[in-house]
């Protein structure tokens, strides 16, 4: 039987590897919203150029008023003003640097997880306070995952172990449809659970407070 501390070890290299997945999908998100205000930006900018410094009857040659060319500029500058705004007020790139960071953290408390059980095929006492530590001071030091998208994080990162051995197992098979057969087979087994329990409810917030004592 597993000791107390052998379990917490193997719960807290599973929630590296959880927390791993999750900062990596927050990073890639914001640091694509990032782009894509900056991408506005510049695409503003270069309208200003266009409207500003080519004369009229160069607009008036291709179709365009000279009322035309000024309302796309006042467009452009509302557009620019705004996306200016968005990119103060949310500050996507500073979320994605902060979650790259805690991938950094993490990664490398993973690998000293790793590294330490292939030397030595189990943990000793003071390299399991020392993994620990390492463990909970990368926690504490790294932006905290939103509340609101936890559980979304969560089936995202269980998704990409179960894709992944099934894309080892059937390497040929195109992505889509190796995750259309995740779904599929999720729901399924989760209308077969439902119908043989008499009492789902009680059966799912007694399952759901265990899966929050193990994962958590």
């Amino acid at each position: 039987m597993q000791s107390i501390a052998d379990e917490e070890m193997e719960r807290a290299y599973r929630v590296i590897d959880q927390s791993i997945s999750m900062h990596s999908y927050l990073r890639d998100r914001y640091a694509l919203g990032a782009f894509l205000l900056e991408v506005g930006l510049l695409a503003c900018s270069v309208v200003f150029c266009a409207t500003t410094f080519i004369p009229d009857d160069s607009f008036i040659k291709i179709g365009l008023l000279p009322g035309m060319v000024y309302f796309i500029l006042g467009v452009s500058s509302i557009l620019s003003f705004f996306a200016s705004l968005v990119a103060w007020r949310v500050d996507w790139k500073g979320k994605s640097i902060s979650h790259r960071d805690a991938v950094q953290k993490m990664s490398q408390v993973k690998s000293m997880f790793r590294s330490s059980y292939q030397e030595n095929k189990k943990f000793s006492d003071e390299c399991k306070k020392e993994l620990l530590h390492a463990y909970w001071d990368a926690n504490i030091n790294s932006i905290e995952i939103p509340d609101n998208m936890f559980v979304k994080l969560k089936l995202y990162h269980l998704c990409k172990i179960e894709l992944s051995k099934m894309a080892s197992n059937f390497p040929g098979c195109p992505f889509c449809v190796l995750r259309m057969i995740l779904i599929c087979r999720s729901i399924r087994d989760v209308i077969r659970y439902y119908k043989k329990s008499k009492d789902p409810i009680n059966v799912s917030s007694g399952n759901g407070a265990k899966e929050t004592n193990k994962a958590c």
